[in-house]
């Protein structure tokens, strides 16, 4: 290939769509509509990612690509090539970190005009009046007005518009009027203009207009944002109210030392002066953030042990913050996490307003406890489980008191809560119930070997390790796991199965954490790894990091009705 020539094509095979995010894997449809490729270059390479890929989806998004004043272009593709190793040719016109391929520069993209159109079909069986009752009584109450426009017309250039819309009506008389339409949405809302298309405001609004002075709330959005880019994001958004719950080592070849994820969101927190920060009592290193900061404090944590007996942990923050000096614990529930205090400085963790007071119980499968919120008592079931579960249930209840959601709606939401996308996600595999785990750093993997431990049954296991760029390269870390926890209640374990890009590291460490190496069996291919799993009715915990879970789950979807994370 000539310098001047650079085909995309052989970037994408150096793109995994299953180790991206969906904002990538969107990203990647955008950036190859504005270098002027077909969108069945995307569709194809979408199908690689089969745990998530679902026929006519890129076709759909294709369509709503119209391009803004800054584009992902196609030198956003390159950087992600070579991340996965591409290397272009081209000798001295390799592209930078934050280079871009412009009209000055080397290198073009081939066929900037082949482009391929693709008619969308309507799906066999769709019911969209259903589907639009269920989105007015999610978002608004019956009485709130709601803004949505279907009408256009021309401009002095011959271009179909949209108009302002309409908001005379309330959501109660939409679902009233769709309920009796027969699915002839438009007899309620207008049949609008395919080349201009329809949108309803997700804002209630007074009735009076559509302007953004006629909204009367502005809706929340629940962000999970990553440390790193927070302190970037933390400019343009307008948060109301910031958790920060524990602060572990991660990916350390993307986060380096863990004072670096800790300052990264400190710096973030300089942006919101006026958000309400829930920051969990029991980290020495998320406390430390609310040292001279205007910012109003809720605390919230855990007064008692979550385990009677833990795994042997590495603590990521043995040394008080301040002074260097080791920390005094009254009692640790995981990691460094727990009744800290200094000797020296008097540092200590302050008494949360929002506490779980007693662990009733833990399993497999949930966890039962009590929660003070605020002075007032409830007894919660965490229908998650996992000691950072029950941290998670005593933040969510924090966020629900800062926002005003009122405490029994909050500890209701507790008890219905759904596992999902590895997260102690449940899937019926042949003969066996199997749970996926992510795991990918000790404390959490830690965590982990507590539930496991802590359950009576026997199981089948699982580990799946990887070393991509979304895992982290560095697996290092599997050394500070506490495999030997179970090791010695290896005799509960039917088969310890591995498997993974690193699957001989993994067995390597199990054999020394004390595995009987002879029971140690490495499957590299999921679909048997999987035919193993569920050759009888033992349950089965499997404990994948990142993009293993994402090929496991592909996999997964080949026998199941799993579902992309986003659906």
């Amino acid at each position: 290939m000539k310098q001047d020539e650079l085909d995309l094509r052989q970037a994408l095979d150096y793109i995994d769509p299953r180790e991206l995010s969906y904002s990538e894997w969107v990203g990647v449809g955008m950036g190859l509509k504005e270098a002027g490729y077909p969108v069945g270059l995307w569709e194809d390479w979408s199908r690689r990612d089969g745990g998530r890929y679902r026929t006519g989806e890129c076709a759909r998004k294709w369509d709503s690509f119209r391009g803004t004043d800054t584009p992902i272009t196609a030198g956003t593709l390159v950087q992600m090539a070579q991340r996965g190793g591409w290397q272009p040719n081209g000798g001295d016109c390799e592209l930078g970190w934050d280079d871009e391929i412009g009209g000055n520069e080397p290198y073009r993209v081939i066929d900037p005009h082949w482009v391929e159109a693709q008619e969308i079909a309507e799906p066999a069986e769709w019911h969209p009046a259903q589907q639009l009752i269920t989105y007015l009584e999610t978002l608004f109450d019956s009485e709130k007005h709601v803004g949505y426009v279907t009408r256009s017309f021309s401009n002095e250039d011959g271009k179909a518009m949209p108009t302002k819309g309409d908001w005379a009506r309330t959501a109660g008389q939409l679902v009233q009027a769709l309920s009796a339409c027969g699915d002839d949405i438009g007899s309620v809302l207008g049949d609008y203009d395919p080349a201009v298309g329809a949108g309803i405001r997700f804002n209630p609004l007074d009735g009076k207009g559509i302007r953004n002075e006629n909204v009367t709330a502005f809706r929340y959005a629940l962000i999970e944002c990553d440390e790193a880019a927070f302190r970037k994001t933390s400019e343009y958004l307008p948060v109301e109210c910031l958790v920060v719950n524990n602060i572990f080592r991660d990916q350390l070849d993307r986060y380096g030392e863990i004072t670096h994820t800790l300052n990264a969101i400190r710096e973030g927190i300089t942006h919101v002066p006026n958000a309400t920060l829930c920051l969990n009592a029991d980290c020495s290193l998320t406390a430390s953030l609310a040292d001279s900061v205007p910012n109003k404090i809720v605390w919230f944590g855990v007064n008692v042990p979550i385990y009677k007996e833990t795994a042997h942990e590495l603590s990521d923050a043995p040394y008080c913050i301040h002074c260097k000096t080791e920390y005094e614990y009254d009692y640790i529930t995981y990691g460094h996490l727990g009744g800290f205090r200094c000797p020296k400085c008097g540092y200590h963790r302050q008494t949360p307003q929002v506490a779980v007071t007693k662990v009733l119980a833990t399993g497999a499968d949930s966890s039962d406890i009590v929660l003070d919120i605020f002075g007032h008592e409830h007894e919660v079931h965490v229908n998650l489980p996992g000691g950072y579960n029950i941290y998670n249930a005593a933040a969510e209840a924090a966020v629900a008191h800062v926002v005003g959601i009122e405490e029994q709606t909050a500890v209701s939401a507790l008890s219905q809560f759904e596992c999902g996308f590895g997260r102690a996600e449940q899937f019926k595999l042949g003969q066996a119930q199997a749970r996926m785990m992510l795991v990918k750093n000790p404390a959490g993997f830690n965590q982990v070997i507590n539930l496991i431990a802590h359950d009576e049954g026997n199981y089948k296991l699982a580990f799946l390790l990887n070393d991509r760029f979304a895992d982290g390269t560095d697996i290092s870390w599997i050394w500070d796991v506490d495999f030997e926890a179970l090791a010695d209640q290896q005799v509960r374990f039917t088969r310890v199965l591995v498997s993974g890009v690193r699957a001989d590291d993994m067995a390597l460490r199990l054999k020394y954490a004390g595995f009987d190496p002879e029971r140690i069996e490495v499957i590299r291919e999921y679909d048997r790894l999987l035919t193993e799993i569920g050759s009888d009715e033992t349950p089965a915990f499997l404990m994948p990091t990142y993009t293993a879970m994402f090929d496991l789950r592909g996999e997964i979807s080949k026998h199941t009705d799993v579902k992309a994370f986003y659906e």
